[in-house]
């Protein structure tokens, strides 16, 4: 009795271990964005040094979507980091050494005010700039409305339902 009582104890302690080990990596991922967001707008080598730490720490566990914004990483070698899906606006990116060679930049979203390395082409690595693409958006949008003087989607709705009624 005693026995099936111990492999039955050492079963369901076998059991909760992969969720265990589950929830670490999520409290991990969860600390090291955290950080990153503390040290988000410094303007020190410290903070630039804690904050490339924890973007390889996530992509250690496959996080590459990482929120950027405003972060000064001015110096930081990002040689080779998967940044896909990054939010880089209003981040300062002048690199040294290896400063952006072979990162992974694609699906990642930066703005008028993102500062790049010298020579450094944000398209050609996949980044797309979210200025060109609210111009673009509304461009569109004007296009269409010019193009249909019966367009009332921007009028109040009671003025859109008197126009219905008549």
């Amino acid at each position: 009795m005693s026995f099936d009582l111990l492999i039955f104890g050492l079963f369901l302690l076998w059991l909760t271990k992969p969720g265990e080990k589950r929830r670490e990596r999520d409290l991990n991922i969860q600390r090291y964005q955290e950080e990153i967001e503390d040290y988000l707008g410094w303007d020190e080598k410290e903070a630039m040094y804690r904050i490339v730490g924890n973007i390889k720490r996530l992509n250690r566990e496959g996080i590459t979507n990482i929120y950027l914004k405003k972060a000064n990483l001015k110096g930081a070698d990002l040689h080779k980091a998967n940044l896909e899906g990054a939010n880089l606006t209003d981040a300062r990116l002048e690199a040294e050494g290896g400063g952006l060679t072979d990162a992974n930049l694609e699906g990642a979203t930066y703005d008028e005010n993102t500062v790049w390395p010298e020579g450094f082409d944000p398209k050609k690595a996949g980044a797309t700039n979210v200025d060109q693409n609210l111009e673009v958006e509304t461009t569109t949008e004007e296009t269409k409305q010019k193009k249909d003087p019966n367009n009332d989607n921007e009028l109040p709705k009671w003025i859109q339902d008197i126009r219905g009624a008549g």
